[in-house]
């Protein structure tokens, strides 16, 4: 029974997944080759000084506001990605643990 379950899970779920990390993986590469991170992360330090969360949250709008559109469109496509990842694999996770065992997958019939 956990094998079918299994080999429904791919078969339902690896495609999205697999596409889902593709594009993960496209954007997180463009920002890495258009973006000095070290120097980001340096200026997050100095903007976390304060310890106030608004002071973060501005320093993240300031610095995605002035960033090439072309990295834009990759952090917003990280963005998308990771919630429809999330919903993908939540979903599958309540259909295998919820759904599945309720199906009679026997082939016998019952009367």
């Amino acid at each position: 029974m956990q094998r079918v379950q299994g080999i429904w899970f791919m078969k339902r779920v690896l495609p999205f997944i697999l596409l889902e990390i593709g594009v993960l993986a496209f954007a997180l590469y463009t920002i890495a080759s258009r973006v000095w991170v070290s120097r980001v992360v340096e200026n997050l330090s100095f903007a976390m000084h304060g310890g106030i969360i608004g002071k973060v949250w501005h320093f993240a709008s300031y610095a995605f506001m002035h960033t090439e559109f072309f990295v834009q469109i990759a952090i917003l496509g990280i963005m998308v990605a990771a919630v429809l990842f999330a919903g993908h694999f939540f979903t599958a996770i309540r259909q295998a643990v919820f759904i599945a065992p309720m199906r009679n997958f026997s082939r016998t019939k019952t009367l």
